[in-house]
Formats: structure tokens, sequence, C-alpha cells
């Protein structure tokens, strides 16, 4: 295995898996980034789609709660496949070398995310994950860590919320 990362290909024997999966670099001001508050915004047209959605009788199985929808799926989707499945995924030299700007750890990641989302969701709407979980993958890889992509899952989940209360509002 190449550690991309590292250059040589040597890993530590105590080299914790918070190193590679982000947890332990999350420095910087990717919060000021200009990538990141494009992707922000990224999450305001869902609003008025997840609205629409709801107004033509399509539906998303919510969690019953919104501290779990807004903080808790975030964080714990974002520690795993972000942080976990893609670190891991970047230590391959292949992996982490991007094409069109996404690298292939990325993309691996973020099609699991989406087969993931399967089992509680209809495969349109699983398959609607896909083009978020990229952009939460580029935050990962461009701010060194989970929280830029758990920032921003919070927020495309509020969106989705917010879409679907103002569509169910509209009725």
């Amino acid at each position: 295995m190449i550690n991309a990362h590292e250059g040589d290909g040597a890993d530590d024997a105590d080299a914790a898996p918070a190193r590679w999966s982000g947890l332990a670099r999350n420095g910087g001001d990717w919060w000021r980034a200009r990538w990141f508050l494009v992707a922000l915004s990224a999450a305001l047209p869902a609003i008025a789609l997840f609205a629409f959605a709801r107004q033509v009788g399509l539906h998303v199985a919510l969690p019953g709660s919104w501290l779990v929808f807004l903080l808790l799926t975030p964080l714990l989707e974002e520690l795993v496949f972000r942080g976990l499945l893609q670190g891991a995924l970047l230590r391959w030299r292949r992996l982490a070398a991007a094409r069109l700007g996404i690298s292939g750890a990325n993309a691996l990641t973020s099609l699991a995310f989406a087969s993931a989302h399967l089992w509680r969701e209809p495969w349109p709407w699983a398959a609607a994950t896909l083009l978020p979980a990229l952009i939460f993958g580029i935050a990962r890889e461009r701010s060194g860590g989970v929280v830029a992509p758990c920032v921003l899952h919070a927020a495309y989940n509020a969106a989705m919320g917010l879409g679907l209360w103002l569509g169910s509002s509209w009725g």
C-alpha cells in the first residue's frame, strides 16, 4: 500500500486512524475559503427543490428528531464516510489522484454513501445524494479534515428539511 500523503509508503505502527482519517487535521481557514462558501451556498436551491417535491407528492423519510437530522446524522455519516473510508482510500496514490477535480477515493466513497441511503429511501432520493456526497468529499480533501464536510452536510440537511416543511405548509 502506498501512502499518498507521506510519499514513501511507510506507515508507522503508531499511526492511528485519526491521522489518515482527517480527525487530527481540522485547522486552517477552510470556513473562509471561496470553495467552501460556494459549496455552502449550493444548499440553497435544495430548499425550493424539496418544497416542490413535497407539493408533487414525493416524500423523504426524515428521522423523528431535528437534532438527529441536523447534527448527529451529519456527524456520524461524515466520520464514517469522509473520515474513515475516504481517509483510508486516500492512502493509495492511484485513488488520491484527481480526475476532473474528483479523486478516485472521493468517487468510491460517494458511491458508497449514496448506496447506504438505499436502506431508508427510494432509489431516486438515494441517487440524489451522490452530488452532495461528491461536494462533501471535495471539502474533506481541501480542508484536510472532517469538520468542513460535517458543516456542509448539516447545512444541506437543514435546507432539505426547510424545503420539505415549506412544501407541506403550502398545501
